[in-house]
């Protein structure tokens, strides 16, 4: 398909991002790039689509770059069938090292409740596995709706069953009862590598202590700068996504997906983790996680009554260190570095498909104050006292206060 002077300043405005907004075609055309042989993996985590509108879907990919590639082109073609041998849009778009190489394209003036294909193709003709998406029906569609739920996915690899057995189950289910949405409710990734250009092995947790949960190694193993914590976190990402039945089910159903604790840190609230505030860490892992998990963000639809106040990440333009203080309403900390990074990017929003559902997306994580916890009081998280771990999660799980606790049921007979 063509491109306009005016659509092209359009993308070349929005290139640096690796984001883009794309118009689809009414009448299908042929395709002018055809994929070709080639032996490199040029698309290694694979393919997905987010977000569904009633005219628009959001689609993802990430390409591996050459060796010392800092900029590069993928061609990303839209089809009404597998075959792609009608297209609705190709569109070459730009990508570079600042996204680590991954591609949001949103496509517009799409059918209502219809179903399409996709794939992205490399420079040297390498392409990546097709991907099915649809869109969302009118808002007074009445028609069923099945959404599958996911959540808290750890490492290590191969252990994803769930996913393959959804898929299975999808497959032999009726036409009228297929699955709709996965809507993944959090913790998409677990951990930290402790080298970040090093990926997690099997049977690692990385670095995060126990079950990847979180502690004072933490911190100890990856040097304190946002760089650092961003190489960290994309090559989680990264190495997460190399799992073949997460990558199926990315690349043949479209997500809903919001975080939890665990993209970030353990029992973390606004920038708040491992018994301090890590304003750059958080900020880190707010850009990995809008790298990595596609979403319409600034593009989401307001319902009635209810405008969309989700908007896409921005790095802050200054961010560093600092304790939590001059806490507000709600425990929420002013501290400037603190608002900087939690409003680095909103993430709540909702979903609405058809007549019947309304998805509430809420984000839990960025705007509340901590669990309950004798240690977690004001004076102790500004002084950043130890005392704020007494009971947190990482002591529980450590076991020894609970087992402490447990004993309880047997003091005095059962009645302590």
């Amino acid at each position: 398909m063509p491109t306009g002077r005016r659509d092209f300043l359009k993308l070349s405005a929005s290139a640096l991002a690796s984001y883009f907004t794309l118009p689809a075609t009414r009448k299908t055309f042929a395709a002018s790039v055809d994929p070709l042989d080639s032996a490199r993996e040029a698309f290694p985590q694979g393919v997905a689509s987010a977000d569904p509108q009633p005219g628009a879907v959001l689609l993802w990919t990430r390409l591996e770059p050459l060796p010392d590639e800092q900029r590069t082109q993928v061609v990303l073609q839209l089809s009404p069938t597998n075959l792609f041998e009608e297209l609705l849009l190709e569109q070459t778009l730009v990508t570079t090292t600042e996204s680590d190489f991954t591609i949001r394209a949103m496509v517009h003036e799409l059918e209502p409740d219809t179903k399409y294909y996709y794939r992205f193709i490399a420079p040297d003709g390498a392409t990546s596995r097709v991907g099915r998406t649809w869109t969302a029906p009118l808002p007074d569609a009445e028609r069923p709706v099945m959404i599958a739920l996911a959540s808290c996915q750890s490492w290590p690899p191969n252990r994803y069953g769930a996913y393959r057995r959804l898929i299975q189950d999808d497959q032999m289910a009726d036409k009228d009862s297929g699955i709709d949405l996965i809507l993944h409710v959090g913790d998409y990734v677990y951990g930290l590598p402790a080298d970040p250009d090093e990926p997690i092995e099997p049977g690692q947790t990385g670095g995060m202590g126990r079950g990847g949960r979180g502690g004072s190694d933490a911190r100890e193993s990856v040097p304190e700068n946002f760089d650092s914590y961003l190489s960290g976190h994309r090559q989680i990402y990264k190495t997460y996504l190399t799992d073949p039945d997460l990558q199926d089910a990315r690349a043949l159903y479209p997500f809903v997906a919001i975080w939890d604790d665990h993209e970030y840190g353990n029992d973390v609230w606004q920038s708040y983790t491992d018994g301090r505030a890590n304003p750059e860490k958080r900020a880190a892992a707010t850009q990995a996680w809008f790298e990595f998990v596609p979403q319409i963000l600034t593009g989401s639809l307001s319902v009635p009554g209810v405008p969309n106040e989700a908007r896409d990440y921005r790095k802050p333009s200054s961010i560093a260190y600092a304790p939590m203080t001059n806490f507000g309403e709600g425990f929420l900390s002013e501290e400037q570095n603190n608002l900087a990074a939690i409003r680095s990017q909103t993430c709540y929003r909702t979903i609405r498909w058809g007549a019947y559902v309304d998805l509430v997306i809420t984000d839990n994580r960025s705007y509340r104050g901590p669990s309950a916890n004798p240690g977690y009081s004001v004076a102790n998280l500004e002084a950043e006292s130890s005392s704020v771990n007494v009971f947190s999660g990482f002591s529980l799980f450590e076991g020894e206060t609970l087992y402490t606790l447990s004993q309880g049921h047997k003091a005095n007979e059962g009645s302590p």
